[in-house]
C-alpha cells in the first residue's frame, strides 16, 4: 500500500513539475492555499526552471557551463 501511495504521489509532483516547466500558471487562490506543499515546491521547481541533468543540478544560479565559457572569451 506505501508503495502504491508513494508512486502515486511521485507521479502527482512530476506532472506538477512539468505543468510549472511547461509554464502553465496556477491561479492566485490555488497557489495559496497549497503554499509550502510538496505539490507546491514541484510546481515552483518547473516553473522557475530548475532540472538535473547527469547529477548534476541546474537552474538559474547555475547555467550550463558553456554559457560561461562565452563571458570568458570576451
Amino acid at each position: 500500500m506505501i508503495r502504491l501511495y508513494r508512486r502515486a504521489m511521485t507521479s502527482i509532483y512530476l506532472r506538477a513539475y512539468l505543468a510549472g516547466h511547461t509554464g502553465h500558471i496556477m491561479p492566485r487562490r490555488l497557489r495559496k492555499a497549497i503554499a509550502g506543499s510538496e505539490l507546491h515546491r514541484a510546481w515552483l521547481v518547473g516553473f522557475l526552471g530548475f532540472f538535473e541533468q547527469n547529477g548534476m543540478a541546474y537552474g538559474p544560479a547555475n547555467p550550463y557551463a558553456q554559457s560561461f565559457s562565452l563571458v570568458d572569451a570576451l
